[in-house]
């Protein structure tokens, strides 16, 4: 079983929370695939080069989807790849392989996992002081990356896995 990281961000202003998010799930993936859009992306790629990520850059052209597709593509020589945003916390990563597998096992496409917004927080964000959650719905971010350009099984698979986004409303 293998699973990639993808993950776009926009520049060197966005370096921190991406290394929260990249450590957040770096010890439960095979490899981590950074796509940066913006023009100061210097502290990125090094950050990236010191912590064996794969660093790629793509002109913003205002088409979020053509980022992700190249992104993935960057990405893509995996049984999953799990998103997220470079402003999010994985909670639950010690579940990602069993889900991972029971997905495969079940000829599965995507998993979706619940997805928190507006989380507040009694300190630095992290699960241990995680006090509210404003909403949260489920949201795809395991996929089989021949999903990414064919046909998808869109059916849902629990799971006890969470990503929260650490950005406060």
């Amino acid at each position: 079983m293998k699973i990639h990281l993808a993950i776009i961000t926009k520049d060197d202003s966005e370096l921190p929370k991406l290394k929260k998010a990249v450590a957040s799930v770096r010890k439960h993936v095979d490899g981590v695939f950074v796509t940066s859009t913006g023009q100061d992306t210097d502290a990125i790629i090094s950050y990236c080069k010191k912590n064996d990520i794969h660093h790629s850059y793509y002109k913003w052209d205002d088409n979020f989807g053509a980022v992700r597709n190249f992104n993935f593509e960057q990405a893509k020589d995996c049984d999953y790849i799990l998103w997220i945003d470079s402003d999010d916390i994985f909670i639950g990563g010690e579940y990602l392989r069993d889900i991972a597998q029971t997905a495969l096992d079940a000829r599965k496409d995507l998993v979706f996992f619940t997805y928190w917004y507006g989380c507040a927080f009694n300190g630095e964000p992290s699960p241990e002081t995680l006090v509210a959650v404003d909403m949260q719905h489920p949201r795809e971010r395991l996929i089989r990356p021949e999903a990414t350009s064919g046909k998808v099984d869109c059916t849902k698979l629990q799971c006890r896995t969470t990503v929260m986004s650490s950005i406060p409303m």
